[in-house]
């Protein structure tokens, strides 16, 4: 995937497209430049009443790593160790 850039317009297109592209007047430009001003936004669109047709769109919230519990990481710890002992 490459970055291409014509006038205040950035795209993110294929390696093959991007050489088509830039035969045709677009230039090259660096990943931070399309993720600043060019990357799509997600975009949740939320109806607030079914008799309104008043529209709220919100960002996608992106997804979080959940933590270990404390307790599967103290399993994990003992497992280790029983395996070691058996190990020896």
């Amino acid at each position: 995937m490459k970055c291409i850039k014509n006038g205040d317009e950035i795209k993110r297109v294929s390696d093959v497209d991007a050489m088509v592209k830039v035969g045709q007047g677009w230039a090259y430009c660096k990943k931070s430049e399309w993720k600043k001003k060019g990357k799509p936004q997600e975009k949740v669109v939320e109806v607030v009443a079914a008799n309104t047709d008043e529209v709220v769109e919100k960002k996608a919230k992106k997804h979080k790593k959940t933590p270990y519990k404390k307790e599967d990481m103290e399993a994990k710890k003992e497992a280790k160790k029983a395996a070691k002992k058996e190990g020896k």
